[in-house]
């Protein structure tokens, strides 16, 4: 079972088996989480922000569940208005915050669309209770084509818009240049 308290400390001892570490809940309403993504990202090329607010919290979550569960870590998740690819980082800053996800001792945890880069789309209608975070529940960005590739359906059918009038990159043509960039 897995928790979205944003509190592994309380929600492991509580029985659960991993929790989603601080993206919106937990100590400071996420603010450790924040200090690497969002406020003065830590994962920046400035360069202004720090981990310790993250890593403080992280050292006495880990120390309150020892080996009893998992702490889950997202980049973003549905409650979060926020995208690795939301317009503050550019994509040369992406290398590091993956490699710090990928080998940080925790369950890495992708939020649709992160594999590919998907963007954040700012502007949205606020619509069904989305309270500020529509930016980041759309429909898959697949590619340039019509709704994004996501449907072929026509845009009355939908409730989401896809902005196929933007440009989105090709799945592929993102794989071969991260692959490009972290090979480099």
């Amino acid at each position: 079972m897995v928790s979205e308290w944003g509190d592994p400390a309380t929600s492991v001892t509580a029985g659960f088996h991993g929790d989603f570490y601080l993206p919106v809940n937990g100590p400071g309403d996420g603010a450790p989480w924040r200090s690497l993504w969002r406020d003065e990202p830590f994962f920046s090329a400035e360069g202004k922000g720090t981990a310790k607010t993250f890593v403080d919290a992280w050292v006495e979550a880990a120390d309150t569940i020892g080996d009893a569960g998992y702490t889950m870590m997202p980049i973003a998740n549905h409650d979060s208005a926020t995208r690795l690819n939301d317009g503050v980082r550019t994509p040369e800053e992406f290398p590091a915050a993956w490699t710090f996800l990928l080998t940080w001792p925790c369950v890495p945890t992708l939020y649709y669309g992160e594999e590919i880069g998907m963007r954040a789309v700012p502007g949205l209608p606020d619509v069904e209770g989305s309270d500020g975070r529509q930016n980041n529940r759309t429909p898959m960005q697949w590619d340039d084509g019509p709704n994004a590739g996501f449907s072929d359906a026509s845009s009355t059918c939908r409730s989401i818009p896809t902005h196929s009038g933007r440009r989105w990159p090709r799945s592929g043509a993102i794989r071969g240049r991260c692959c490009t960039s972290c090979a480099g």
